[in-house]
């Protein structure tokens, strides 16, 4: 009964939350109608998944890693593994704007949130659908031409169990003829948030890692596959790290604090934490 409650309460909150922010999308959308980024509306959606998840019992997170410092002017390729739904309301909390690549069934079936989806400036895309990708492939390269980021995931499914799937040609396609960098991130414990095939929601602490961007100028559809292998190693890599860290003072992200110490006392960016239960991000 307890969990019951907690289901309806959950899903009543992003439903009336969501009805409450379509007004000001529909006119930010409106006077923003020339910008292809969509950057006004973009941005108020990623604030409501922000608070979303600071509204959802028990969810809390972390990011770790240190933040691209050109990420506001520069276009990056985002790409992370993807377990869960849950990772879309964690992703919600990185410390920079960017488009969603995302199915078109969200934006078409899902009351609220589809409509919300598509005044943000998201991305749709059928899955199978040839012709669909060629239109969100142009979509994310106009995008990336005002400087905005664009996220993808490049599995195109939730592993729903964890392990990560293989990686799809799509978003390093998209890197190499734009010249833009991937930005692989690594989420984990997302599955604890939210479980696959269940409205149960749990309680737990995700985590997002920012990895170091791969550079792609100078590269040719010729290192496709050498790029789309080398971000999915880092990912995997790090995934295994954060699952099970070895002992050290490079062990997770338990030690960044003191780094981050160190890097102020030498005028260095520290890395980038946030814990949506006080309330704020960082970079």
């Amino acid at each position: 009964m307890k969990q019951t409650a907690l289901t309806i309460y959950i899903f009543a909150v992003a439903f009336l939350l969501g009805a409450l922010f379509i007004p000001p999308m529909v006119l930010l959308r409106a006077v923003t109608w020339r910008d292809p980024a969509h950057r006004l509306p973009g941005r108020l959606m990623r604030f409501y998944g922000r608070l979303l998840f600071r509204l959802m019992p028990g969810w809390h997170c972390v990011i770790e890693g240190c933040v691209p410092e050109d990420i506001g002017s520069q276009g990056y390729v985002v790409i992370a593994n993807h377990q869960t739904t849950g990772d879309v309301f964690l992703l919600s909390n990185m410390p920079w704007d960017m488009r969603w690549v995302s199915k078109v069934e969200l934006m078409k079936f899902v009351p609220v949130l589809g409509l919300l989806l598509w005044l943000s400036g998201d991305i749709p895309v059928r899955r199978g659908d040839k012709n669909s990708v060629v239109r969100m492939m142009e979509r994310c390269r106009d995008t990336l031409k005002t400087g905005l980021s664009v996220m993808l995931f490049p599995e195109g499914t939730r592993s729903k169990t964890g392990p990560l799937g293989k990686f799809k040609d799509g978003a390093f396609r998209l890197a190499i003829e734009t010249g833009r960098p991937i930005l692989p991130l690594a989420v984990d414990k997302t599955l604890e948030l939210w479980p696959c095939g269940t409205f149960a929601l749990g309680a737990a602490t995700g985590v997002v890692r920012i990895l170091p961007s791969i550079p792609t100028q100078g590269m040719n559809l010729d290192d496709l596959t050498r790029l789309r292998d080398r971000a999915r190693d880092a990912i995997q890599q790090a995934l295994e790290d954060m699952r099970h860290p070895s002992p050290g003072p490079n062990a997770g992200g338990r030690d960044d604090a003191a780094k981050a110490e160190s890097d102020s006392a030498e005028g260095k960016a520290p890395p980038a934490h946030s814990d949506a239960e006080n309330g704020g991000t960082s970079s």
